[in-house]
């Protein structure tokens, strides 16, 4: 795996983790050490891999968690290969390597929520590790992840989703899928990943509702109501009419200008696109539209726990972040009470009960 020099910035002060941030190798400190050594990490992109592997097939993540586990157990190891002294990697990696590297984060700047995820990784990795026999002990035992400020997620207002809506014009195959992925993204509440997934097998265009699959590619069945099913109907009319060589990949839902699958990162380029048009908040992006969906359904008076379920939130005891003072006020929602759904304009979200 390639090295990349690690710049290490000076103590600070107020650093969460106190005194740590005067180190940053095993029990050394800054003005004694010496020239660092390479670390000795032995087979370490065989170790890596295998534990994205089991990701992926024994938990069955999908490519976009996938990639961020291995960006951050990849940079705890550049770290260790470039400012940790003898540290064979995973083997004799202990707890004050890894807080040495969570002082290295905070004194670089990032995030506590960055912080915290990446130290989620390493933690989830080294409990592989140890099953594995690969580690005798895992590292992070012990170690308090870094506390995340709640902040309520942006989303957008009725007005607003209805100006974003309407902005894809024209009858081209492009402003058609555009003007799809929109309203499923709004009407279902997907996230991106899960519509761009997407199959036409999986669409249930006359029940309004399609086929997902969430995070450990857990199937559900989302509504949309009947304006994205329209959209989509209207998209796969036009799409069907193009040549093979437009539609190379015939199972994709959503199509690129290559006829290949459309990817996460299109979408969100799709959504601002269209932010822009509309005049609307440049920093919103598709998952503001999964936001917006779950805020508008609890303005609306739909139960809290139907709403979770729409989300595809399978823990019951998992919180819903959207709108947080409404549950803390009880204003707009009575729990325990059946309730329709939101029965927007243009009937995105039907009055279905559960």
């Amino acid at each position: 795996m390639r090295s990349q020099s690690v710049k290490l910035p000076p103590p600070i002060a107020d650093n969460p983790f106190g005194k740590l941030a005067d180190y940053y190798c095993t029990g050394k400190v800054l003005g004694f050490m010496s020239e660092p050594a390479r670390a000795r990490t032995g087979d370490v992109s065989s170790a890596v891999q295998d534990f994205i592997d089991h990701l992926q097939y024994d938990r069955n993540m999908s490519e976009h968690t996938l990639h961020g586990y291995k960006v951050d157990v990849e940079q705890f190891v550049e770290f260790l290969n470039n400012e940790c002294e003898d540290v064979d990697f995973p083997g004799s990696v202990n707890r004050l390597s890894v807080r040495n590297y969570m002082a290295w984060l905070a004194g670089t700047g990032y995030s506590r929520s960055s912080m915290a995820r990446k130290l989620a990784a390493i933690r989830t990795f080294f409990r592989f590790a140890e099953r594995r026999g690969i580690a005798s002990s895992n590292p992070t035992s012990g170690l308090k992840t870094p506390r995340v400020d709640r902040r309520l997620p942006r989303f957008l207002e009725v007005g607003e989703v209805e100006k974003l809506l309407s902005a894809p014009r024209g009858e081209s195959v492009s402003a058609l899928r555009d003007r799809a992925i929109l309203e499923t993204l709004y009407g279902g509440g997907l996230r991106v990943g899960e519509l761009t997934a997407l199959s036409e097998k999986d669409l249930y265009l006359a029940e309004g509702a399609v086929r997902v699959f969430g995070k450990g590619r857990k199937e559900r069945m989302a509504p949309i109501g009947r304006s994205a099913a329209n959209a989509l109907g209207a998209y796969l009319s036009r799409k069907h009419r193009l040549s093979p060589r437009k539609r190379r990949d015939p199972d994709a839902l959503f199509l690129n200008k290559n006829g290949t699958r459309l990817s996460v990162r299109s979408v969100h380029r799709i959504v601002a696109k269209y932010m822009a048009i509309a005049g609307l908040n440049a920093e919103a992006s598709p998952h503001t539209l999964r936001h917006s969906f779950a805020t508008h359904l609890l303005d609306r008076g739909a139960d809290l726990r139907a709403v979770q379920e729409l989300l595809g939130h399978e823990n019951r005891k998992c919180p819903v972040k959207h709108r947080v003072e409404k549950l803390e006020t009880g204003t707009g929602i009575e729990q325990g009470e059946e309730r329709r759904y939101f029965s927007g304009r243009n009937g995105r979200c039907d009055g279905r009960r559960r």
